[in-house]
């Protein structure tokens, strides 16, 4: 734990994970106060007890130390003393048959017979591999002391302080003291020596016989026992422990139901990693699997699409226990995870909700492929960095309720940050409420400060299992006394949403099991049965108050204007090819919560840069002049495909002189293509003629070349002209040579009529061919005019 958590919750009535102000005062170097002997401390190992106590105190320690006097008493025989016992002459005679041996006084008196004498003493055998000797007169005892009942969370606290000295937790209530050799037992083999304290329990002035071995106390409740060996007097060893003091069966029931939850996510792994470098999912896998199997109660697991999949295509790499996590999550709960890791709140704020829902469903169908027997469900969500991040905005909530969410669980460090969270008085027991953008509200779950007992490196911290589940439990079990009848809850994972320790687990549920109001259930269950938290009169709202931790919207505005280009330059790849896919996918991955901004922007980067270089490799080389020489001429348009892949495109020509196709479309293999393209000259001379390329999209492939085009010959509209004009130069011909031939008619006839010798002057022509000036003819008559 962070020293800063460790500020933040010190003094938190309901949050408490590290002791206060005067538990310093408990915690003592054990060489100093805990033992006579500063060379050789001796400590004890809680082994085992019964949390929920009824009628008798159970617990088991292992003793580890020099304590050699810890042993149970011996019985041996030794030779004839040299004192015997003188009979009286008025006791009974033959042998002593019908005389009674006086009663030992302790455990040291002997009773010697004539012929053979027996004696019980206290005495242990050699340490291993040594020789060690208890003196006779060292008198050894066990001292169990209850303390005042933990009434609050601040109280449970004093777990934490390690070793401690009895007698500054205050005055016992009740302390039962006894010889050691009664409770310990040394295992032959190893030499282990183990200390099993049972004692009675009774409520203070209950009837019944008065015993000093009877433990008793006020009344139900959470009481501290310490348990304290002494070495004539002088304290040698001590360890405090928790129990819930429950005298008749069913006394927890007035504190209302607990539900327990265990819950755990798997961190997915980067897709690049290779099979080799997958040791910490390796790792993660095996603390599930040992988990699963070590534990009776459902699970509630988080296992992202891509490592689902891995797990069912029998990927070698994540080790042997993988191939088994399909049996072993038989039956337990999977949390549906959308295949792309995306955060919610960051896909709404994008307009990525149809993705996200999208993925949802996709993620939720790979989950339940690899683990046909479990349960997959959308109930509820892990706001968390493990599955995509620990900011629920009310947007977000809102699309996880539309998808089927109920419960959103938040670890409570990242929750002390949110707006409303009142860290110090936050039950982790009970829920909040999570505002929605539609009015409505959802639910807000909190893993505890505790979960660090949970965590399974904590096992090397010289704790025992049994230990860390006491501490688990002391704290819950004083928040439901502090806090009073409700039905509540409580999830148990390791730190950061991580996998718990399978022992601690277990043991919990072991030590619960005799509590029937506890119940080990999936987490969906506890959604709605769940009371909420009140501070006051008011229901606790909590919301994350910020915008999404990734701001996705320069990445969806990037993967958009390529995702255009993508859609022209995919025409123009051979059938089959699967990088328009690709590159979209990995346009689309750039959204994940595991892609950081720079990584995004140099995916996008990656993607233009491909398409560029396959719109790039069209070019069209200088050409010379072309000559037409008629209709139909083929215009030869020489293309460069610089590429390894052959390109569909589009080959377009431009001119105010031509006669040309639409587009003439051609696959252009790599290497130097030419297309030859019939085009009709209007005109002779020498003209421009633009040639673009572009893609079956219409999009144009680099810039546009200008060719050159010379016509020689009439072609087309010129030769209609010519034609026309030839007809008018004919018809104006004709014309002209019928009004020539007229005139020499004409004056062929006034020749001829003149020279006639009947006067052909006075003969009319056929026609009119005089001036209106010239003198009246007189027709028959010779002499006039």
């Amino acid at each position: 734990m962070s020293p800063d958590r460790a500020r933040r919750v010190s003094t938190a009535p309901l949050v408490v994970t590290l002791p206060v102000v005067g538990l310093a005062l408990l915690a003592v170097d054990t060489g100093q106060s805990a033992s006579a002997d500063e060379s050789a401390p001796v400590e004890m190992m809680l082994e085992d007890l019964d949390f929920i106590v009824e009628d008798a105190l159970r617990l088991e320690f292992v003793v580890v130390g020099d304590a050699p006097d810890i042993a149970p008493p011996t019985t041996t025989t030794l030779p004839p003393a040299t004192t015997s016992t003188t009979v009286p002459d008025d006791s009974p005679e033959s042998n002593g048959e019908d005389a009674a041996d006086p009663e030992p006084t302790d455990s040291s008196t002997s009773t010697t017979s004539p012929d053979t004498t027996t004696t019980t003493t206290t005495s242990l055998p050699d340490e291993p591999g040594g020789d060690a000797v208890v003196e006779p007169d060292v008198t050894t005892t066990v001292r169990v002391g209850i303390h005042p009942a933990i009434e609050t969370r601040v109280g449970a606290a004093v777990l934490q302080a390690g070793p401690v000295i009895p007698s500054v937790l205050g005055e016992a209530l009740d302390t039962v003291e006894v010889e050691a050799s009664r409770y310990a037992t040394v295992d032959a083999d190893t030499g282990e020596r183990r200390l099993t304290v049972t004692t009675p329990m009774r409520v203070s002035g209950a009837r019944g016989p008065t015993r000093a071995a009877i433990l008793e106390a006020p009344g139900p409740g959470l009481y501290p026992i310490t348990v304290s060996v002494l070495r004539d007097g002088e304290l040698l060893a001590a360890h405090l422990t928790m129990v819930e003091y429950s005298p008749s069966v069913g006394a927890t029931d007035w504190l209302g139901p607990l539900g327990m939850s265990v819950i755990a996510a798997i961190t997915e792994p980067d897709p690049s990693t290779i099979t080799s470098a997958l040791v910490s999912t390796r790792n993660e896998i095996d603390l599930l699997g040992l988990l699963a199997e070590r534990t009776e109660g459902p699970l509630t697991v988080a296992i992202p699409p891509s490592l689902a999949t891995r797990v069912a295509s029998g990927d070698p790499g994540l080790g042997s226990t993988a191939p088994l996590l399909p049996g072993l999550l038989a039956g337990d709960e999977l949390i549906a995870l959308p295949q792309l890791r995306l955060d919610p709140s960051a896909a709404v704020d994008a307009g990525l909700s149809e993705l996200f829902t999208t993925e949802l469903s996709l993620g939720a169908e790979v989950i339940g492929q690899a683990f046909p027997d479990s349960d997959v469900r959308r109930t509820v969500w892990f706001a968390g960095p493990s599955v995509s991040s620990s900011r629920v905005t009310p947007e977000g909530a809102t699309l996880l309720r539309d998808l089927g969410n109920q419960l959103v669980v938040v670890d409570y460090e990242d929750y002390s940050s949110w707006e409303g969270a009142v860290a110090d008085l936050t039950d982790p027991t009970q829920f909040a409420r999570l505002p929605r953008t539609d009015g409505t509200d959802g639910r807000v779950a909190v893993i505890d400060p505790v979960s660090i007992e949970l965590e399974p490196s904590s096992a090397t911290l010289g704790v025992s299992t049994v230990d860390r589940a006491v501490r688990v439990l002391t704290e819950i079990y004083a928040i439901r006394h502090q806090q009073g009848p409700a039905d509540r809850s409580m999830i148990l994972s390791g730190v950061g949403f991580g996998v718990p320790d399978a022992g601690v687990v277990a043991t919990i549920e072991r030590l619960t099991s005799a509590d029937r109001a506890v119940e080990f259930r999936p987490l969906s269950a506890s959604a709605l049965t769940t009371e909420i938290q009140r501070i006051g009169e008011d229901d606790l709202w909590v919301r994350w108050a910020g915008g999404p931790e990734t701001d996705l919207q320069p990445r969806v505005a990037a993967a958009e204007t390529i995702a255009a280009r993508i859609t022209d330059v995919a025409p123009m790849l051979p059938d089959g090819d699967g990088r328009p896919t690709a590159w979209a996918d990995r346009l689309t991955g750039t959204y994940s919560s595991l892609v950081t901004a720079t990584d995004a922007a140099e995916a996008a980067s990656a993607v233009s840069a491909e398409l560029d270089a396959i719109t790039a490799a069209i070019s069209l080389p200088e050409a010379p002049v072309f000559n037409l020489t008629g209709d139909g001429t083929p215009l030869p348009v020489t293309i460069e495909n610089s590429g390894d892949t052959p390109l569909e495109v589009v080959v377009q020509l431009v001119s105010s002189r031509l006669e040309v196709p639409a587009g003439e479309r051609v696959v252009l293999p790599p290497g130097s293509t030419t297309v030859r393209i019939e085009v009709s000259a209007i005109g002779t001379g020498t003209f421009p003629v633009v040639v673009e390329v572009r893609s079956p999209t219409g999009a144009r492939l680099g810039p546009e070349v200008v060719l050159t085009a010379r016509s020689n010959s009439v072609t087309g509209l010129g030769r209609s002209v010519a034609v026309g004009l030839a007809l008018v130069l004919l018809s104006w011909w004709l014309s002209h040579l019928r009004r020539a031939r007229s005139t020499r008619l004409v004056a062929r006839l006034d020749a001829s009529v003149g020279a006639h010798p009947s006067n052909a002057a006075q003969i009319e022509l056929p026609f009119d061919d005089t001036d209106d000036d010239a003198p009246p003819r007189h027709d028959g008559d010779p002499g006039a005019g």
